[in-house]
């Protein structure tokens, strides 16, 4: 499941959210795509960016380098600190 939304004040940033795979379909390439179809359909709508607030581990970190997200910042939610990425297009 993914998904993807931006705000109306910075309109051409786009951010992933309910980004998830279950367990037993995970590492089967079926994220990689899913990421790769929500990538395209930013850059079909104008979008500058897609930025995502991930898990700290490491599996999330590693997959989103994979897809070629840089770190952007640390941000603290829910009194967690958590890795924001970026994908430039």
């Amino acid at each position: 499941m993914a998904g993807s939304y931006f705000y109306e004040s910075k309109p051409d940033e786009a951010w992933l959210s309910w980004f998830a795979v279950k367990p037993e379909c995970q590492r089967k390439g079926i994220g990689t795509k899913v990421l790769q179809n929500i990538m395209g359909l930013t850059r079909k709508y104008g979008m500058k960016s897609l930025s995502v607030i991930a898990a700290n581990t490491e599996v999330a970190k590693s997959f989103y380098f994979k897809n070629g997200f840089n770190f952007k910042e640390k941000i603290v939610f829910d009194n967690k600190e958590l890795p924001v990425f970026q994908f430039d297009i």
